[in-house]
């Protein structure tokens, strides 16, 4: 029996990009230029939802590389406990 063989044929972002775009300017209808706008707010949209979970997580990690420092020579921390706790509530919040 033969083997299936899968082919990914999903377009890249930028490739639909540039097909909505010329559809938004010369879309042979009104309501097809309108869909291609509508689509190009909707992957802004989401552009942005990836940018500020992209920051949030950094912030996290962040927060993280603090509390997990090394303790110094002197057996002391490079944090107390409450400014560990402050930066943990920060970067849950964000």
């Amino acid at each position: 029996m033969p083997t299936i063989q899968h082919i990914d044929i999903t377009p890249t972002w930028r490739s639909v990009v540039g097909i909505l775009i010329e559809v938004a300017a010369n879309g042979e209808t009104s309501r097809a230029r309108l869909e291609a706008r509508n689509e190009l707010g909707r992957m802004a949209d989401l552009a942005d939802g990836y940018a500020a979970l992209s920051i949030k997580s950094e912030d996290r990690r962040t927060a993280l590389e603090l509390i997990a420092s090394p303790m110094r020579p002197d057996g002391t921390w490079n944090r107390d406990r409450e400014a560990c706790r402050q930066l943990a509530v920060e970067a849950l919040k964000r």
